[in-house]
């Protein structure tokens, strides 16, 4: 057993070795990458983040956010593509690069070729991923993997797509990561709800959260609750067209029995984290929810198929009308 346990540990720890190994040297081989026009630098910092995935956290952690590279680092990797300025920047010093290589460094024909097919496979494959930059850059949390099965990802390269896990402390913890180093065109948040018993919502509807309110933040007084310490959170900016507006609790403890009902129609666990966060760095959110079940019935009588449904075709329609 102690033979075995250390052959495992010997193994782990060469397997960071090697795996640190390869990173280090595609880091020296991307810097080197920024001044000689034959070395693609963003494939060789890309190789290296997936190496320190596996061996480095911390200089996993370095490279995204490098102040030089670690923007344009994410934005590759995510599919979002160069901005316009670095596109501008990336292809002058490449084709300058190449000219100095045919002009100054050889005469031979077939190596112009080669360069020639270089640069123009390069700058075809730069101002591809240039243009999606400029599309609109959306952010979509999702709480559960579930809650988003039928939606296609692919269909919309412009997306960057996070399962943040339940409730607003995960969802927190997920928005301060995206939020604290880049500033996307929109947030939405996406997944299923709950609806109060006469709220006049039926399964499978979808809705657009107008206000969130943490209902059950609040104390216990001669056996009954009150939220004093409830705040409300409101959109902050314009909601969707051609869905209904809702205001919703946000609970730590879904189907809560001593929650107030009043003024809401809806209760979910995540959103009021959302609304807090975006108010606060003034990026325009949604928040759309598909009713999946009435607050307070069995398990037995959701239909989470048909809201996950419903909620994929209503993301369909709302992301090609911003990307019209």
């Amino acid at each position: 057993m102690i033979f075995r346990i250390l052959a495992t540990s010997a193994a782990t720890l060469m397997n960071k070795i090697f795996w640190k190994a390869i990173g280090y040297t595609a880091v020296g081989l991307g810097f080197a990458g920024a001044f000689l026009p034959l070395l693609p630098t963003i494939p060789f910092l890309l190789l290296a983040l997936y190496c320190f995935s596996k061996s480095s956290p911390a200089m996993k952690e370095w490279l995204l956010q490098n102040r030089f590279f670690g923007r344009y680092l994410q934005n590759y990797r995510q599919g979002a593509g160069m901005p316009p300025e670095a596109t501008i920047a990336t292809l002058g010093i490449l084709w300058g690069g190449i000219a100095f290589s045919m002009i100054v460094l050889t005469d031979e024909r077939w190596v112009r070729g080669v360069l020639w097919l270089t640069v123009i496979l390069l700058t075809w494959h730069i101002i591809r991923i240039s243009r999606r930059h400029s599309r609109p850059r959306i952010h979509l949390l999702v709480p559960t993997e579930a809650e988003i099965a039928h939606f296609r990802k692919e269909d919309f390269p412009q997306i960057v797509l996070t399962m943040t896990g339940v409730g607003m402390l995960s969802t927190s913890l997920a928005l301060e990561r995206i939020l604290n180093h880049e500033r996307p065109d929109r947030v939405i948040l996406a997944g299923i709800a709950g609806a109060y018993p006469d709220s006049g919502l039926n399964i499978g509807d979808c809705v657009a959260v107008r206000t969130e309110r943490t209902a059950d933040t609040g104390s216990f007084s001669g056996g009954m609750f009150s939220p004093k310490f409830s705040h409300a959170y409101d959109c902050p900016n314009p909601l969707p067209t051609g869905l209904p507006a809702v205001t919703s609790h946000c609970v730590n403890s879904a189907g809560a029995p001593f929650l107030p009902l009043d003024g809401a129609q809806i209760e979910n666990m995540e959103g009021a984290a959302l609304f807090a966060f975006c108010q606060q760095k003034a990026i325009p959110c949604w928040e759309i929810r598909a009713i999946s079940n009435v607050v307070g019935a069995p398990f037995e009588q959701w239909n989470i198929p048909l809201a996950t449904q419903r909620l994929a075709e209503t993301l369909n329609r709302l992301l090609h009308e911003i990307d019209a």
